[in-house]
């Protein structure tokens, strides 16, 4: 994501956590039928391709989903002992 490549995902509470609504590349989890019609929706339209990478890529800038924040919040848990 980071690289501003779409991803598909299962439609989990985890990963919508990440995405939030209107990510489109979803798919029903469990459901092996619903993950390769969204793979190849949109592997067969550049396209769409493109618009999901654009719009994965504003979802890490809004959310400040990036390795080095994702560490500090990570640490930030830790005890201070």
């Amino acid at each position: 994501m980071g690289m501003g490549k779409g991803v598909t995902a299962p439609n989990k509470e985890n990963i919508k956590e990440i995405v939030k609504n209107g990510y489109h590349a979803l798919f029903k989890a469990g459901d092996w039928d619903d993950m390769a019609t969204t793979i190849l929706k949109y592997a067969q339209s550049k396209e769409k391709i493109r618009k999901l990478g654009l719009q994965v890529k504003s979802i890490i800038h809004e959310n400040n989903h990036f390795w080095v924040e994702n560490a500090r919040r990570t640490l930030a848990l830790l005890p201070n002992d």
